[in-house]
């Protein structure tokens, strides 16, 4: 376990009301600390991906505090929040629709480094200004052949597409990647080489995650903390070594005996 002590992500009492009445998020409040993998589970409109979407700023938050390494995301500008956003990257289910289709692999994998300019990742220092020898170390850390540069997105797997996110992801050396069901969409047979990719790069790297999934096998597989959340509010809360304990909720025990089934 990676775990120092300082806090990546605090959250403080968000909540997410659509016009519609839905309070799709209700009062949450978490820490992701560095190195950590902190997982969220719970079942489909529990309000997980709606929390990552007010984490990255897609969605405006109506109360709460988020703070990424002590700097307030809430109601900060497009100007102040930028520097920021690089701090923190995501991947989520569908990897198709995260790749532009008219752009070469290479072209969709640059696109933060091309931007950001002024960052300089540990990983990258000593090739920053050869775009080309970048994405083959990037492709590298992934497990993917660099021929796959000049290919488009619909000539890769889904599995292959995936691994190009992380590797743009990771690029910029973000303190936290929020994982949005990042293997639901991917054959069962290419989630698990994907998870211990993640789990592999964390230990490389240092970073920390935010994992969603639906998935309890995957997120225990992931994480050192878990959160349960149902109807938009945490309901529960543990270590994975605590997971199995008597005084889960009764929600919690619920989601297990699927997992266990």
């Amino acid at each position: 376990m990676r775990v120092v002590g300082q806090e990546i992500l605090t959250v403080k009492n968000l909540s997410k009301e659509y016009v519609c009445g839905h309070k799709a998020v209700d009062q949450v409040s978490l820490t992701v600390n560095k190195g950590e993998c902190l997982g969220i589970v719970g079942e489909s409109g529990s309000g997980k991906s709606t929390l990552a979407r007010c984490l990255l700023a897609l969605e405006k938050i109506d109360e709460g505090e988020i703070l990424l390494k002590e700097k307030s995301l809430y109601n900060a500008n497009k100007k102040s929040l930028h520097p920021v956003r690089s701090e923190i990257q995501a991947v989520f289910q569908n990897p198709s629709a995260s790749l532009n289709p008219k752009l070469k692999i290479i072209d969709s994998l640059m696109e933060p480094l091309d931007f950001q300019r002024k960052i300089q990742p540990s990983f990258l220092m000593d090739i920053r200004n050869q775009r080309t020898k970048m994405a083959e170390r990037l492709f590298e850390m992934v497990g993917l052949p660099s021929k796959y540069l000049s290919y488009y997105p619909h000539e890769l797997s889904g599995g292959q597409k995936q691994r190009v996110i992380i590797a743009r992801a990771i690029s910029i050396e973000p303190a936290l990647i929020i994982l949005d069901e990042p293997t639901a969409s991917l054959d069962v047979s290419i989630q698990a080489k994907i998870l211990n990719l993640l789990k592999d790069l964390q230990e490389d790297l240092g970073i920390s995650y935010l994992f969603i999934s639906h998935d309890l096998a995957a997120v225990n597989f992931m994480s050192q903390r878990i959160i349960v959340m149902k109807q938009g509010q945490i309901v529960d809360q543990c270590s994975k070594h605590d997971l199995f304990s008597d005084r889960r909720h009764p929600y919690t025990k619920d989601l297990l005996h699927v997992f266990e089934a």
